[in-house]
């Protein structure tokens, strides 16, 4: 009987620590996708906020875009009013010297 009960020990003894052994490997290998997961959840988070910044500079981009186009816009603008402004004048100082041109041919006559 206290044979029996040893080969049992011994056998139990034996499990015991091919039990610890792969408790200590399942322990080990969560401890490292524990990390491999800390890592990925900080590419994530870096990843994440890199594509904030990329959308944050398109919107400045595009709002640059349109003040610059307004701009441009403005001046424009602003020439084809000169240029409309200079072509009356033009055309005034004509209408002048037609009427000058007339009023020294009557002065001839």
């Amino acid at each position: 009987e206290t044979m029996r009960l040893r080969e049992q020990l011994k056998s139990a003894s034996v499990k015991a620590a091919a039990l610890t052994s792969r408790v200590d490997d399942l322990l080990t290998e969560k401890a490292a996708l524990e990390k491999l997961t800390e890592e990925q959840k900080k590419e994530k988070e870096e990843i994440a906020q890199a594509k904030r910044d990329l959308e944050a500079r398109v919107i400045s981009i595009e709002k640059d875009k349109r003040r610059r186009a307004d701009l441009l816009k403005s001046k424009i603008d602003t020439l084809e009013k000169e240029c409309k402004s200079l072509m009356e004048f033009k055309d005034a100082r004509e209408r002048d010297a037609e009427k000058s041109k007339t009023v020294e041919a009557r002065e001839l006559e």
